[in-house]
């Protein structure tokens, strides 16, 4: 169906007339001006003459709209031809989509959606007019009794790989099923992207994205940094780099930016009346913890009442240990800190800063399988349901589309609530309904709901 889908398009394999065509849109969030950026990659030569397009309204009829904006592009860097130009374009003056009187009056009919094209300074377009919503939950919100639900899809290690392909088609299907029905407002991918965007000279990391499209040009997607966004290309940070997230993600730095962040490895954003923090550990160990520590201490908790942090890897999972360190050392790395060779003390630990500020919701992947804990801190359970929980509640979904799955040990902890010992490809769907209820369902690649369960302040 991907491939069947860049046939289509045009685009599986550029040719020189096509190469300065969009490809691989998608939306990310922004800041309070620029509440969208809208972002792709084009093949052609790099020009710095030429600079990126994106024309937007409220209809559907491109020659009736009046706003545009620009952006400057520039070249992929670290990949051998053929050139990839990066474009990121932030879209101002926009009516959030719950103004829907003035945008009634724009256009004339009903509904509350964006419609946008994206080219170049040129006059080369993509022939497709994309449609989004104008989000209305940049900013906090200051009405505690405010009603609208938040709908999310989370999930971890999503890729492309070739010797079972299926999985992620079927995965894709019902993610854009859930889309398409008006159940989603934006996506967290909390890592592994594409497994991996580097992998003969970025063209996975290409199909991915192309493949992802449908999705992730209608509404905004979010994403975080794992292990396999990992090569030895171009910016390196502790020896290790991440070149090509960096580059086909860099439509995040205006929300990096907002938040006052100094690095796309951690950001945080309001979701109405949420907070979201995303952060990549334990590679940055001192820095994310001073992070988190400062975003956390400026949390209104009155305006976003529930906190929600992503990341790539676990804090508490069951995995096999066999031959891993993914659900001892690694874990132990982020709830305790890491040792201090000459002292041999622990020290930036992040457990302890979830239990003091009572984050609400931890997710990650890394590990291929799901599971889910009770309200936990320092390993032991604080109760046994989500009633009023005083304590962090831990998903791991790290099974979105792979072709190895993680089995449990046997040995089950009094912390862990659910494991999904059948090891199916999911996504979770995340609803938060109000100031005081949240559901998560996990979603099977079916569409199939086999665990759900909701915390209640």
């Amino acid at each position: 169906m991907i491939l069947l889908l860049l046939a289509l398009l045009g685009i599986a394999g550029a040719t020189n007339d096509s190469a300065s065509i969009p490809q691989q849109v998608h939306i990310v969030l922004g800041d309070a001006s620029s509440p969208l950026v809208v972002s792709w990659i084009s093949f052609e030569e790099y020009d710095p003459k030429i600079y990126s397009v994106v024309k937007y309204g409220y209809n559907n009829d491109s020659d009736s709209w009046t706003m545009s904006a620009t952006g400057d592009p520039y070249p992929f860097q670290g990949l051998e031809p053929p050139t990839r130009i990066i474009h990121n374009v932030p879209l101002e003056g926009l009516i959030p989509e719950n103004n829907c009187e003035t945008i009634q009056k724009l256009k004339k009919k009903k509904g509350n959606s964006l419609y946008y094209k994206c080219g170049n300074s040129n006059g080369t377009y993509r022939e497709e007019i994309f449609v989004t919503r104008v989000p209305d939950f940049m900013e906090a919100n200051t009405n505690s009794n405010a009603t609208k639900t938040i709908r999310i899809a989370s999930y971890g290690d999503f890729g492309l790989p070739e010797d079972n392909p299926d999985i992620n088609i079927s995965v894709y299907e019902v993610l854009y099923d859930y889309m398409m029905n008006n159940k989603l407002d934006f996506v967290l991918h909390m890592g592994d992207i594409a497994y991996d965007l580097n992998i003969n000279n970025g063209t996975v990391g290409d199909l991915f994205l192309n493949g992802i499209e449908p999705v992730s040009s209608r509404i905004p997607y979010m994403t975080g940094i794992g292990c396999h966004e990992r090569d030895d290309r171009w910016v390196v940070f502790n020896n290790v780099s991440y070149g090509q997230y960096l580059n086909r993600f860099s439509g995040l730095l205006n929300i990096m930016q907002y938040s006052q962040s100094t690095s796309l490895h951690y950001y945080s954003f309001n979701v109405h009346n949420i907070h979201i923090i995303k952060i990549n550990f334990p590679k940055f160990v001192v820095v994310v913890v001073v992070v988190v520590v400062v975003v956390l201490k400026g949390v209104d908790r009155t305006e976003t009442p529930w906190i929600i942090v992503f990341g790539h890897r676990s804090m508490y999972c069951t995995k096999i240990v066999e031959g891993t360190y993914e659900c001892t050392r690694e874990c132990e790395y982020l709830k305790n800190g890491v040792i201090d060779p000459n002292t041999l003390e622990r020290s930036w630990a992040l457990e302890p800063l979830f239990y003091q500020y009572h984050v609400d919701l931890y997710l990650s992947g890394h590990t291929h399988h799901y599971e889910r804990t009770y309200p936990v801190f320092n390993n032991v359970t604080t109760q046994f349901d989500y009633q009023s929980p005083d304590a962090t509640v831990y998903v791991v979904n790290g099974i979105a589309g792979v072709t190895s799955f993680d089995p449990f040990r046997t040995n089950i902890p009094l912390w862990s609530a659910y494991r999904d010992t059948e090891l199916r490809t999911m996504f979770g769907h995340i609803q938060v309904f109000n100031q005081s209820v949240l559901t998560y369902e996990a979603v099977d690649y079916q569409g199939n709901i086999f665990d759900s369960f909701t915390i209640v302040k």
